[in-house]
């Protein structure tokens, strides 16, 4: 008889029910840090418990392919660009926030310094995905009506057909050739709205990165989302 999943086990799955599924299905979520199942309607509780129990050991497999949270706290290290950065709490009167080569400098209340560190952060990713693309598209006399930035789960980039850009901002933790490749992706598709051939020739004229940066996403694209930002209490 399988053995039933441990309460600790459990913290990992999410499920969702579906009218229009017909089958259980398993999905490693490396963003959401979690393995969700999804299952028809009508399984009871019972039979839910025995489906779990069944893939014990497939989930104690993807338990550890999930990425461990980091909360970000003073003297932590988190990689903009790729670069590893130390953050410095530099108290209630201090310099910041400033970005240096080799720290990220945060001042203010002690308790709001998550809070300000990732506002920060994004003002700083969308300056640097604005500039970035706005250099891209001058290449082919494309224009861009605004760029912005949200926390997206399922992609990392998109663009809208009144040519607004928009990027996930934690691309701003990945290496500066994986953020090359997604703006040109995106840039490109000012000029083709589709993943055509011609599409694809023209992100390989904005970038040269297209294949690296694919792998290094699908690889380790997850461990974007395991920072973590304490809000104001």
């Amino acid at each position: 008889m399988p053995q039933p999943l441990t309460d600790d086990l459990q913290t990992y799955i999410h499920i969702r029910r579906h009218s229009r599924t017909k089958k259980a299905t398993f999905k490693l979520d490396k963003a959401r840090q979690k393995i969700f199942l999804t299952i028809p309607t009508y399984l009871k509780e019972d039979q839910i418990s025995d489906l779990l129990a069944r893939h014990r050991d497939w989930i104690l497999e993807q338990i550890p392919k999930l990425p461990q949270t980091i909360q970000a706290h003073p003297n932590t290290e988190i990689p903009i660009l790729g670069i590893k950065r130390r953050l410095i709490y530099t108290g209630a009167g201090g310099d910041g926030p400033l970005l240096t080569i080799s720290h990220i400098l945060i001042p203010g209340e002690s308790r709001q310094f998550g809070r300000r560190l990732e506002q920060f952060l994004k003002r700083e990713a969308r300056d640097y995905f604005s500039t970035l693309a706005g250099k891209k598209a001058l290449t082919r006399n494309l224009k861009i009506r605004k760029v912005a930035v949200k926390n997206t789960l399922s992609q990392w980039g998109s663009c809208t057909s009144d040519k607004t850009l928009c990027f996930c901002w934690r691309l701003f933790f990945a290496p500066d050739f994986v953020v090359d490749y997604v703006v040109a992706h995106e840039v490109a598709h000012l000029e083709e709205m589709n993943h055509s051939a011609q599409f694809w020739a023209v992100c390989d004229q904005l970038t040269p990165h297209r294949l690296q940066a694919t792998k290094w996403l699908k690889q380790y694209g997850g461990t974007l989302h395991q920072f973590k930002f304490e809000k104001d209490s």
